[in-house]
């Protein structure tokens, strides 16, 4: 029982260890899910807003009102996924919030009839666009250039955050590990003790006689033992003075 006694601090340090790491792996999945997640969607994002300017551009070199109402749709779904990213991410910047501004004021003009006013009304509409474009554009790049520096941010406490484990693990192992030491110096002291004073009694039963009673102290396997040797040299002494009473008795006889 006191082995195991002296062995539960390595067990309480196996177990911390493996909660430790535990805790570790779920971090980092949900890091990697999430990094997975944001990459995926600021793909999709820019992949959108190249399609979103194309589908503009057919509109004014085609007047199709079905393109218009194509993009329209288009713009609701990358308003949605730029929500759903700056909702999921708080990043520390407006950049995000002046992206879905500027695509929230995108608005197709009515070419209406195709005459020479309407041509006119194409062509300032369409540079007005592409200098609208221009400008998403570039909060585009802002906000990639912002979600790389959370990716990186993301990457460098997910390190930290493994490196400050580590080391509470190996603080916590050389705390059990003396601890541990300690609880066995103490127990191989325990059993040695009531053994030297076994041996002890055992040499004076052959050298002094068996006068003295034995007690043995620790363990109760070894006080059982003392009990035991004790009970032996009651018999042992109970017999030599019955052999002492038979031989005064003779010497009397004679």
């Amino acid at each position: 029982m006191g082995f195991f006694a002296a062995l539960a601090p390595l067990i309480i340090a196996a177990f911390f260890t493996l909660d430790t790491l535990d805790k570790l792996a779920i971090d980092n999945l949900e890091s990697a899910s999430l990094l997975v997640d944001m990459t995926r969607l600021a793909q999709d994002i820019e992949s959108d807003l190249v399609e979103l300017e194309r589908r503009a551009g057919h509109y004014y070199a085609l007047v199709d009102a079905s393109i218009a109402d194509l993009f329209t749709r288009q713009q609701a779904a990358l308003l949605l996924k730029l929500r759903d990213l700056d909702h999921r991410i708080q990043l520390e910047g407006p950049e995000i919030s002046q992206l879905i501004e500027s695509i929230e004021n995108l608005e197709l003009v009515d070419m209406g009839a195709t005459d020479q006013v309407s041509m006119s009304k194409e062509v300032s509409a369409g540079e007005r666009l592409a200098t609208v474009f221009q400008l998403i554009g570039e909060q585009g790049n802002l906000v990639q250039t912002r979600l790389e520096s959370y990716v990186d941010k993301l990457l460098e406490r997910n390190a930290f955050d493994a490196r400050e484990a580590i080391d509470r693990l190996a603080v916590q192992m050389v705390f059990f590990s003396l601890s541990t030491l300690l609880l066995l110096l103490i127990f191989s002291y325990w059993i040695s003790r009531p053994v030297r004073q076994l041996t002890d009694e055992i040499h004076q039963l052959g050298t002094q006689g068996l006068a003295k009673s034995i007690e043995i102290s620790g363990p109760g396997e070894l006080r059982q033992l003392g009990g035991k040797l004790e009970w032996l040299r009651q018999q042992l002494q109970e017999a030599e003075q019955k052999e002492q009473s038979f031989v005064r008795h003779i010497s009397h006889e004679l």
